[in-house]
């Protein structure tokens, strides 16, 4: 879901990893439809963008002949979302991660079917606050953690 990204307009997006580009699903995004499809976490309907990470598990199952295969696909998601944290804080951005999510509503929105292929994860990011981070705010106030 993108919000407030320059250069790109506001609506949901699928990201095609064979062509490397967005293919947008429906224009428009609003705060209100973060903070319904993040399970009513007003703090995050700021946000520039919201990536949904989605596990179609067939293609998991392929490789892990076992019933516990979904959990590679939950280690997966959570691999991914540290990356993107860590690339999103080093370009100066304020990420955000959760798995609060309000699934059927994301994947109407995503058009999957929440069987064969299921949100997981969703991420973000948005511009950092000009205040000083809260770990800053309290070493300068207690003058150390």
């Amino acid at each position: 879901m993108i919000r407030n990204v320059s250069g790109i307009a506001s609506g949901i997006y699928h990201y095609d990893d064979q062509g490397h580009s967005l293919e947008l699903l429906r224009a428009g995004c609003s705060r209100g439809e973060i903070q319904r499809l993040l399970a009513d976490q007003d703090w995050f309907c700021d946000s520039a963008f919201v990536v949904f990470l989605t596990a179609a598990f067939q293609r998991c199952q392929w490789k892990y002949e076992h019933p516990r295969a979904y959990r590679v696909v939950l280690a997966e998601a959570g691999h991914v979302c540290q990356t993107f944290c860590l690339t999103a804080t080093w370009l100066g951005l304020a990420p955000f991660c959760t798995m609060a999510l309000a699934d059927t509503k994301i994947e109407q929105a995503l058009g999957v079917d929440g069987v064969t292929e299921s949100v997981v994860y969703a991420m973000g990011a948005g511009l950092r606050p000009n205040r000083a981070a809260t770990g800053d705010r309290l070493r300068q106030t207690t003058g150390g953690l």
